[in-house]
């Protein structure tokens, strides 16, 4: 198979699976199966309960974060080329493909999620203000962070390498979740630390096209500015470049704020975004993001096509 032919065949996969997960996704049909994410999370979760454990040392502690990633990466590297390798031979291992990029970009869910607390927030369900502001914050957070993680950071590297690639960056990135559940902070501890290198450096392409999606997007919301692209500057603090820059990018066009650390350490300042940003969001400010969410999405889709119709404009 050429790299054109390949091109074509992911291009066309994760197009029929956003389509198929914005059907089904969510809590449909297939939004009721465990993901490779669910999956991993409970597995990475219980080893790192009894891998990091207070009192031990920082060189350990690192040592033991590292070894977990160099011995359950290579297994799912080894599965993943097994999917490869069926996934185009075929009905039914086209159909096995299909289904796990589905369950792994889950794009659907997220929508679900927004939609619902924007509802709760416009019937006056969250009476408390900061649970209601805090509510929205951490939505938003979610919308755009699993467009630029589930979605165009998978796209990427499923192009690359396929699911030989995508399901060890999946283990690092869940054991990354592990330790910064939500926030924009990497986690503390050394026991993370080789996981949050590896993650910022292989995610970083997908990171660069997401933030760059999000930032033209968000000319498709009300009130959306040109200081979107401010959100692309280096800034201090000990972030994760791959949550700070799609957010960035959004927190800066809209004018928003949002909390670098849900929560609220106090190893960093507490706010991310423009000094006159508005940290008080409502249901509004959902709506608009929604539609920066749609907006991006859309394009994604269309830079889908494009790729898909010039590999095979290639492998002719």
């Amino acid at each position: 198979m050429t790299v054109a032919e390949s091109i074509a065949n992911w291009s066309f996969l994760l197009i029929a699976a956003l389509l198929v997960d914005l059907a089904l996704g969510g809590r449909r049909l297939l939004g009721r199966l465990p993901g490779p994410d669910h999956l991993l999370y409970g597995l990475v979760a219980a080893i790192a309960t009894r891998l990091d454990r207070p009192g031990r040392g920082e060189g350990t502690k690192m040592a033991r974060g590292f070894l977990l990633i160099l011995i359950l990466a290579p297994a799912l590297a080894g599965l993943g080329h097994m999917v490869d390798r069926v996934a185009f031979d075929g009905r039914t291992g086209s159909l096995l493909a299909l289904v796990l990029l589905v369950l792994t970009i889950g794009q659907r869910a997220v929508w679900d999620l927004t939609r619902a607390i924007g509802k709760a927030l416009a019937d006056g369900t969250r009476r408390a203000d900061e649970n209601r502001f805090g509510a929205a914050r951490w939505a938003l957070e979610r919308l755009v962070l699993r467009f630029t993680d589930g979605l165009v950071v998978n796209a990427a590297l499923l192009m690359i390498g396929g699911f030989t690639l995508l399901l060890p960056f999946r283990l690092i990135a869940v054991a990354v979740s592990t330790g910064a559940p939500s926030g924009l902070l990497r986690p503390k501890g050394a026991f993370h630390r080789v996981a949050v290198i590896l993650h910022e450096i292989i995610a970083f392409p997908g990171t660069l096209i997401a933030g760059l999606i999000v930032a033209t997007a968000q000319f498709f919301a009300p009130h959306g500015s040109f200081r979107t692209f401010r959100g692309f500057l280096p800034r201090k603090g000990p972030y994760l470049l791959s949550r700070a820059l799609p957010m960035g990018a959004l927190a800066y066009g809209l004018g928003l704020n949002f909390k670098s650390d849900t929560e609220m350490r106090d190893d960093a300042a507490l706010w991310f975004g423009p000094a006159d940003g508005r940290a008080r969001l409502g249901p509004a400010d959902i709506r608009r993001c929604q539609l920066v969410a749609i907006a991006a999405t859309l394009i994604m889709f269309l830079l889908l096509i494009a790729l898909l119709a010039g590999a095979l404009h290639v492998s002719r």
